[in-house]
């Protein structure tokens, strides 16, 4: 299985929503802090 991280400067909940739907794993706004991206990556590798 392999982690889906959408990275993206669409943020509405309608956006995250569709993202999610979509099938990401998890969703990041931009801009986007570079520590939370990283931790975002470990969660999803676990």
């Amino acid at each position: 299985m392999t982690p889906i991280l959408m990275l993206t400067g669409l943020t509405s909940p309608s956006d995250i929503a569709a993202g999610l739907k979509a099938g990401a794993d998890d969703y990041l706004g931009k801009p986007f802090d570079f520590d939370v991206l990283v931790a975002r990556v470990h969660v999803a590798l676990r």
